[in-house]
């Protein structure tokens, strides 16, 4: 009897194949998962330099019930990155306002005094800093939160 004159790769040449087509298919998702990745490190790290502070000793921190305004003193250290906004965030009785402040912002070593007026009485504040990475804007985490006491 003969055999068929037709031959199969031989084992060899296929396990070369596989292992080129794996070396492929790893060098695309490298390609398309590394940027990816590098943009949302950037983002974290620079989220951990941009740190603001509530300063509570100063006594200007505070909440006037009779005009249902807070005033809050928002520091800044010296760590060095692009600050382009802030976020401040007010709330008590289960109700909370937000506002953004775009101008007068804190330099490194400096602190800014801002007000929100809403139309209940306050509990607490907090502040995040809002930060430029590149092309892009960034809400960072609350960096400070702290109790509010009434205007003496």
């Amino acid at each position: 009897m003969k055999f068929n004159e037709k031959r199969a790769i031989s084992e060899i040449v296929a396990t070369v194949l596989i292992i080129l087509i794996t070396v492929a298919a790893i060098g695309i998702i490298w390609g398309a998962v590394m940027p990816m990745i590098k943009e949302n490190m950037q983002s974290g790290q620079a989220c951990l330099k941009a740190k603001l502070g509530i300063d509570t000793t100063s006594g200007y921190t505070c909440y006037n019930a009779s005009s249902n305004t807070v005033f809050v003193v928002v520091t800044r250290g010296s760590e060095t990155y692009n600050l382009t906004g802030i976020e401040l965030i007010v709330s008590g009785g289960g109700n909370s306002t937000r506002k953004d402040f775009n101008a007068s912002l804190p330099s490194e070593n400096e602190a800014r005094k801002y007000n929100i007026t809403t139309t209940y009485s306050i509990d607490k504040a907090a502040v995040a800093p809002i930060i430029r990475i590149g092309a892009t804007t960034k809400i960072c985490d609350l960096s400070a939160e702290v109790v509010v006491s009434p205007c003496s």
